[in-house]
């Protein structure tokens, strides 16, 4: 007689494979948090309005690629991606209205994770596509250095790289 622990109809789970309970609520809550924490730097980012501390773009910051550029380049590059997403001019509205719609579903009694979840990536999309646009619109302009540009360009970067690192 072979000694089976199951009982008759019911099908095994393997053991350490799923989160109960506490266990569950605890990973959705963590999870839930760090989008919270990423969609908050991001949204803050954008509504806070476009110069930063420079007078630089905020909004077509590349970090220290920004930094390297020239202002003419700068303005260059932030008129390309102006042109290849014209819309990107309402991205400050829509940023608005997806975190009125978070706080929202925070809100909700009962709490519903599901459009809570539908609301975060709904706008990890439209951040996918304009991270996607401007990675393009960067990708080209450095294509189109000549040498002797883009040797300067990598210095003055190296340079900006060099500075953050001592900060």
């Amino acid at each position: 007689m072979v000694d089976d622990p199951v009982a008759p109809g019911k099908v095994p789970q393997p053991k350490g494979l799923g989160l109960k309970g506490r266990g569950m609520q605890v990973a959705l809550a963590l999870s839930v948090t760090l989008n919270l924490i990423v969609a908050g730097l991001v949204g803050g980012a954008m509504l806070r309005g476009p110069h930063g501390p420079e007078g630089k773009d905020r909004e077509f910051s590349f970090g220290p690629f920004s930094d390297a550029m020239e202002p003419a380049e700068r303005k260059a590059l932030r008129k390309d991606i102006l042109q290849r997403a014209p819309g990107l001019g309402q991205m400050r509205q829509e940023m608005r209205a997806n975190m009125d719609k978070v706080v929202a579903a925070l809100r909700a009694e009962p709490f519903d994770p599901v459009a809570l979840t539908t609301v975060m990536e709904a706008q990890q999309a439209r951040l996918t596509g304009q991270i996607s646009v401007g990675s393009q619109a960067l990708r080209d302009f450095l294509l189109t250095m000549d040498t002797a540009h883009r040797h300067a360009f990598a210095d003055r970067l190296e340079d900006r790289l060099k500075h953050k690192d001592k900060h």
